[in-house]
């Protein structure tokens, strides 16, 4: 079980990587200049996880454009997630994978 909860994490990971470099391609503006808010972050209550729904909703508030990418695989990890947080079994690996996680994207989006 823990290999599913660390597949769901680097699943999320290559989905905000990919993002990520594909953007880097394109001209950015910057929050104040587009006036752009950052969307609510997703909770899970592993805080784990929680800092990387943060961080992704961070990172969508400085790149707007990553948004239609980035909010809807930030929802479906949360919802693939949620039962892995409840599960004794599981949650030690996901709160692995999310820290790495929340690592990969602090390399991609700061």
């Amino acid at each position: 079980m823990k290999k599913v909860a660390v597949a769901f994490v680097m699943m999320g990971g290559m989905l905000l990587a990919a993002a990520c470099s594909k953007e880097e391609k394109a001209e950015t503006k910057s929050t104040e200049a587009t006036g752009a808010a950052a969307p609510a972050a997703e909770s899970i209550g592993v805080p784990e996880c929680d800092a990387y729904f943060k961080k992704v909703a961070e990172c969508m508030g400085k790149k707007p454009e990553l948004k239609p990418m980035l909010e809807p695989a930030m929802k479906q990890s949360a919802q693939a997630w949620k039962p892995l947080a409840a599960n004794p079994a599981t949650r030690d690996g996901l709160i692995k994978g999310c820290t790495a996680a929340v690592e990969q994207l602090q390399k991609q989006c700061n």
